[in-house]
Formats: C-alpha cells, sequence, structure tokens
C-alpha cells in the first residue's frame, strides 16, 4: 500500500513540475502582485487555447498533490 501512494505522489509531482515548466511567463513576475492596473490578475477569466487548458491541469495537480500529501501523512504511519 505504501508503494501505491509512493508512485502515485511522484506521478503527480513529476506532471505538476512538468506543467509549471510549459507555462508561458507572465514576465511581472512579483512585481505585479500590488499594482492594480495588471491587465491579468489570478481572478481574471484565462485565456482559452493551450495555455488555458495548462492551467487548468495545473491547478488540478496541485490540488491532487496537496490531497496525496495529506493522505500519505495520515495513511501512511498507521501502517507501521
Amino acid at each position: 500500500m505504501e508503494t501505491f501512494f509512493f508512485i502515485i505522489h511522484i506521478i503527480i509531482i513529476i506532471l505538476l513540475v512538468t506543467g509549471v515548466l510549459m507555462q508561458e511567463s507572465r514576465e511581472e513576475g512579483l512585481s505585479g502582485l500590488g499594482t492594480a492596473g495588471s491587465s491579468e490578475s489570478p481572478f481574471s477569466k484565462r485565456s482559452k487555447g493551450w495555455s488555458g487548458l495548462l492551467d487548468k491541469a495545473v491547478r488540478i495537480l496541485a490540488w491532487a498533490f496537496l490531497i496525496s500529501c495529506i493522505l500519505s501523512s495520515m495513511i501512511l504511519p498507521r501502517l507501521f
């Protein structure tokens, strides 16, 4: 059972890192967080197409990573 969780966790990590590296640069970095005139904010609608699909996939993988971390911290100590 621990091997199963470990393999799933590693697959999620690899896909998440690959997805983040494939995203386009926003060119603003952290300097754009404080400006009110930014054209793109985390709450604005995302562009459609490949970029939008990749953004959605990275969000889903990030949630999957969070859930797999929580599950592994809850379930794996009980196995030992």
